[in-house]
């Protein structure tokens, strides 16, 4: 992961499955920045410590979906995440 605005890496994850789509589930200004990260052919969806830089994950979400999540969005006012 690369901080855009300066140009350094944060972090890299070394994931053990293929990546479908992933989204920052929490504000820049958050004390821990949260990243999720869906599988491209099952139903989890993964969350890491963004600003941490382990490949292990915070949490595991796979018995929310019926289908592999192909789009993510944060709301960060309302404090949800949309998938689809």
């Amino acid at each position: 992961m690369y901080d855009v605005s300066t140009y350094d890496q944060i972090a890299m994850l070394r994931l053990t499955f293929v990546p479908g789509c992933l989204c920052f589930t929490s504000p820049r200004s958050a004390p821990q920045q949260r990243l999720a990260v869906s599988e491209l052919e099952r139903l989890s969806v993964w969350l890491f410590d963004a600003a941490g830089g382990g490949n292990e994950a915070v949490a595991q979400l796979d018995t929310l979906h019926g289908a592999p999540v192909t789009c993510m969005a944060a709301n960060y006012v309302t404090k949800t995440a949309r998938r689809g």
